[in-house]
């Protein structure tokens, strides 16, 4: 059974979310310095920093190609273009804020959950209407 719409534009907002995790450790300084003790003793310091930006800079790359190829594919199987964006946007939100707090320790408050759960429910609504015909 082939993935619906919904699914792929869930799955492009999930790898969007990644990209945007990996580019930060690709360019900021401090993130990947967790990253670059752990391997220390198995690569030379002065390998590893580029080493570890480097890998995160490839997963940026390979996470916004699939962002791109399930954005194309809901798109085409979405009843409507609105869906597939509302969609894909949300769950970049919500992920990009899980994962911010998750491995980057950034701070996500009352108002910011509530926003998340509000845009959870537009999306349910959106999804749940029917294309009108004219």
């Amino acid at each position: 059974m082939a993935p619906s719409g919904m699914t792929n534009a869930s799955l492009a907002g999930v790898c969007a979310a990644f990209a945007g995790i990996c580019a930060k450790f690709a360019l900021s300084p401090e993130n990947p310095q967790v990253l670059v003790r752990i391997l220390d003793p198995y690569i030379p310091p002065c390998y590893n920093s580029w080493m570890i930006r480097g890998f995160f800079a490839l997963a940026t790359l390979t996470f916004n190609s699939l962002m791109l190829t399930l954005t194309a594919k809901a798109l085409q199987l979405c009843p409507t273009t609105v869906q597939s964006v509302v969609t894909t946007s949300a769950v970049n939100f919500l992920v990009t804020g899980i994962l911010g707090t998750v491995f980057l320790g950034e701070y996500v408050g009352f108002i910011g959950i509530i926003g998340m759960i509000f845009i959870q429910i537009g999306v349910l609504i959106i999804s749940n209407e029917k294309e009108k015909v004219d």
